[in-house]
């Protein structure tokens, strides 16, 4: 934009307008600067500030559960089964009886606790937002009953009878049994 003295005009890409003209379009430039920058700068500065607030709000919906599950003398029980009613989740006690589960969305839950050998325990729980529950299970040693032994009376066949059996079955070749070998009085396999 260039102004002429002489003729109080401005031209503006080429073109001659007269002064009152130039004036409506500097004030009309002006106003959409001022309106556009906040917007923008509005826009800009919210979306941040929304997306942090979501993510922050997310993570304070979820708690925490540590425990041990020890015995009655209160030795720690390794390898005890802890599983939430309702839920997918489940996972075994360290070698310590210890366990943590990160990130449990905040509510009431069932806890169960079981071990072979021990009888089992439950607890109902609340987990609260961004907090930790810690809990303390102690199992009872459950009577073992003393069952009566099994007997297989079956005979396992190796991979190698089984395919032995299946060839002579459909004729193919020359076969001995044990008896036959026994009655021949054989010392080596090619006699």
């Amino acid at each position: 934009m260039q102004r002429d003295s002489a003729a109080h005009q401005v031209y503006i890409s080429g073109m001659r307008t007269p002064g009152h003209l130039r004036a409506a379009l500097l004030g009309l430039c002006g106003a959409l600067c001022v309106l556009a920058l906040p917007l923008q700068a509005q826009q800009i500065n919210r979306r941040p500030i929304v997306a942090k607030k979501d993510s922050l709000q997310r993570a304070l919906r979820f708690g925490m559960v540590e425990g041990v599950v020890t015995d009655t003398n209160l030795v720690p029980l390794g390898g005890a089964e802890i599983s939430v009613l309702r839920t997918t989740l489940k996972l075994t006690t360290q070698a310590g009886g210890r366990f943590r589960v990160n990130a449990v969305p905040s509510g009431q839950y069932l806890l169960i606790v079981k071990r072979i050998g021990y009888r089992p325990a439950s607890q109902v729980i609340d987990v609260p937002e961004s907090d930790t529950v810690r809990l303390a299970f102690t199992l009872d040693r459950a009577i073992v009953s003393e069952l009566d032994t099994i007997r297989v009376m079956a005979k396992s066949q190796s991979r190698r009878m089984d395919a032995f059996d299946a060839r002579r079955k459909a004729g193919f070749g020359e076969f001995m049994t044990v008896d036959e070998i026994n009655k021949r009085n054989s010392v080596y396999a090619t006699e």
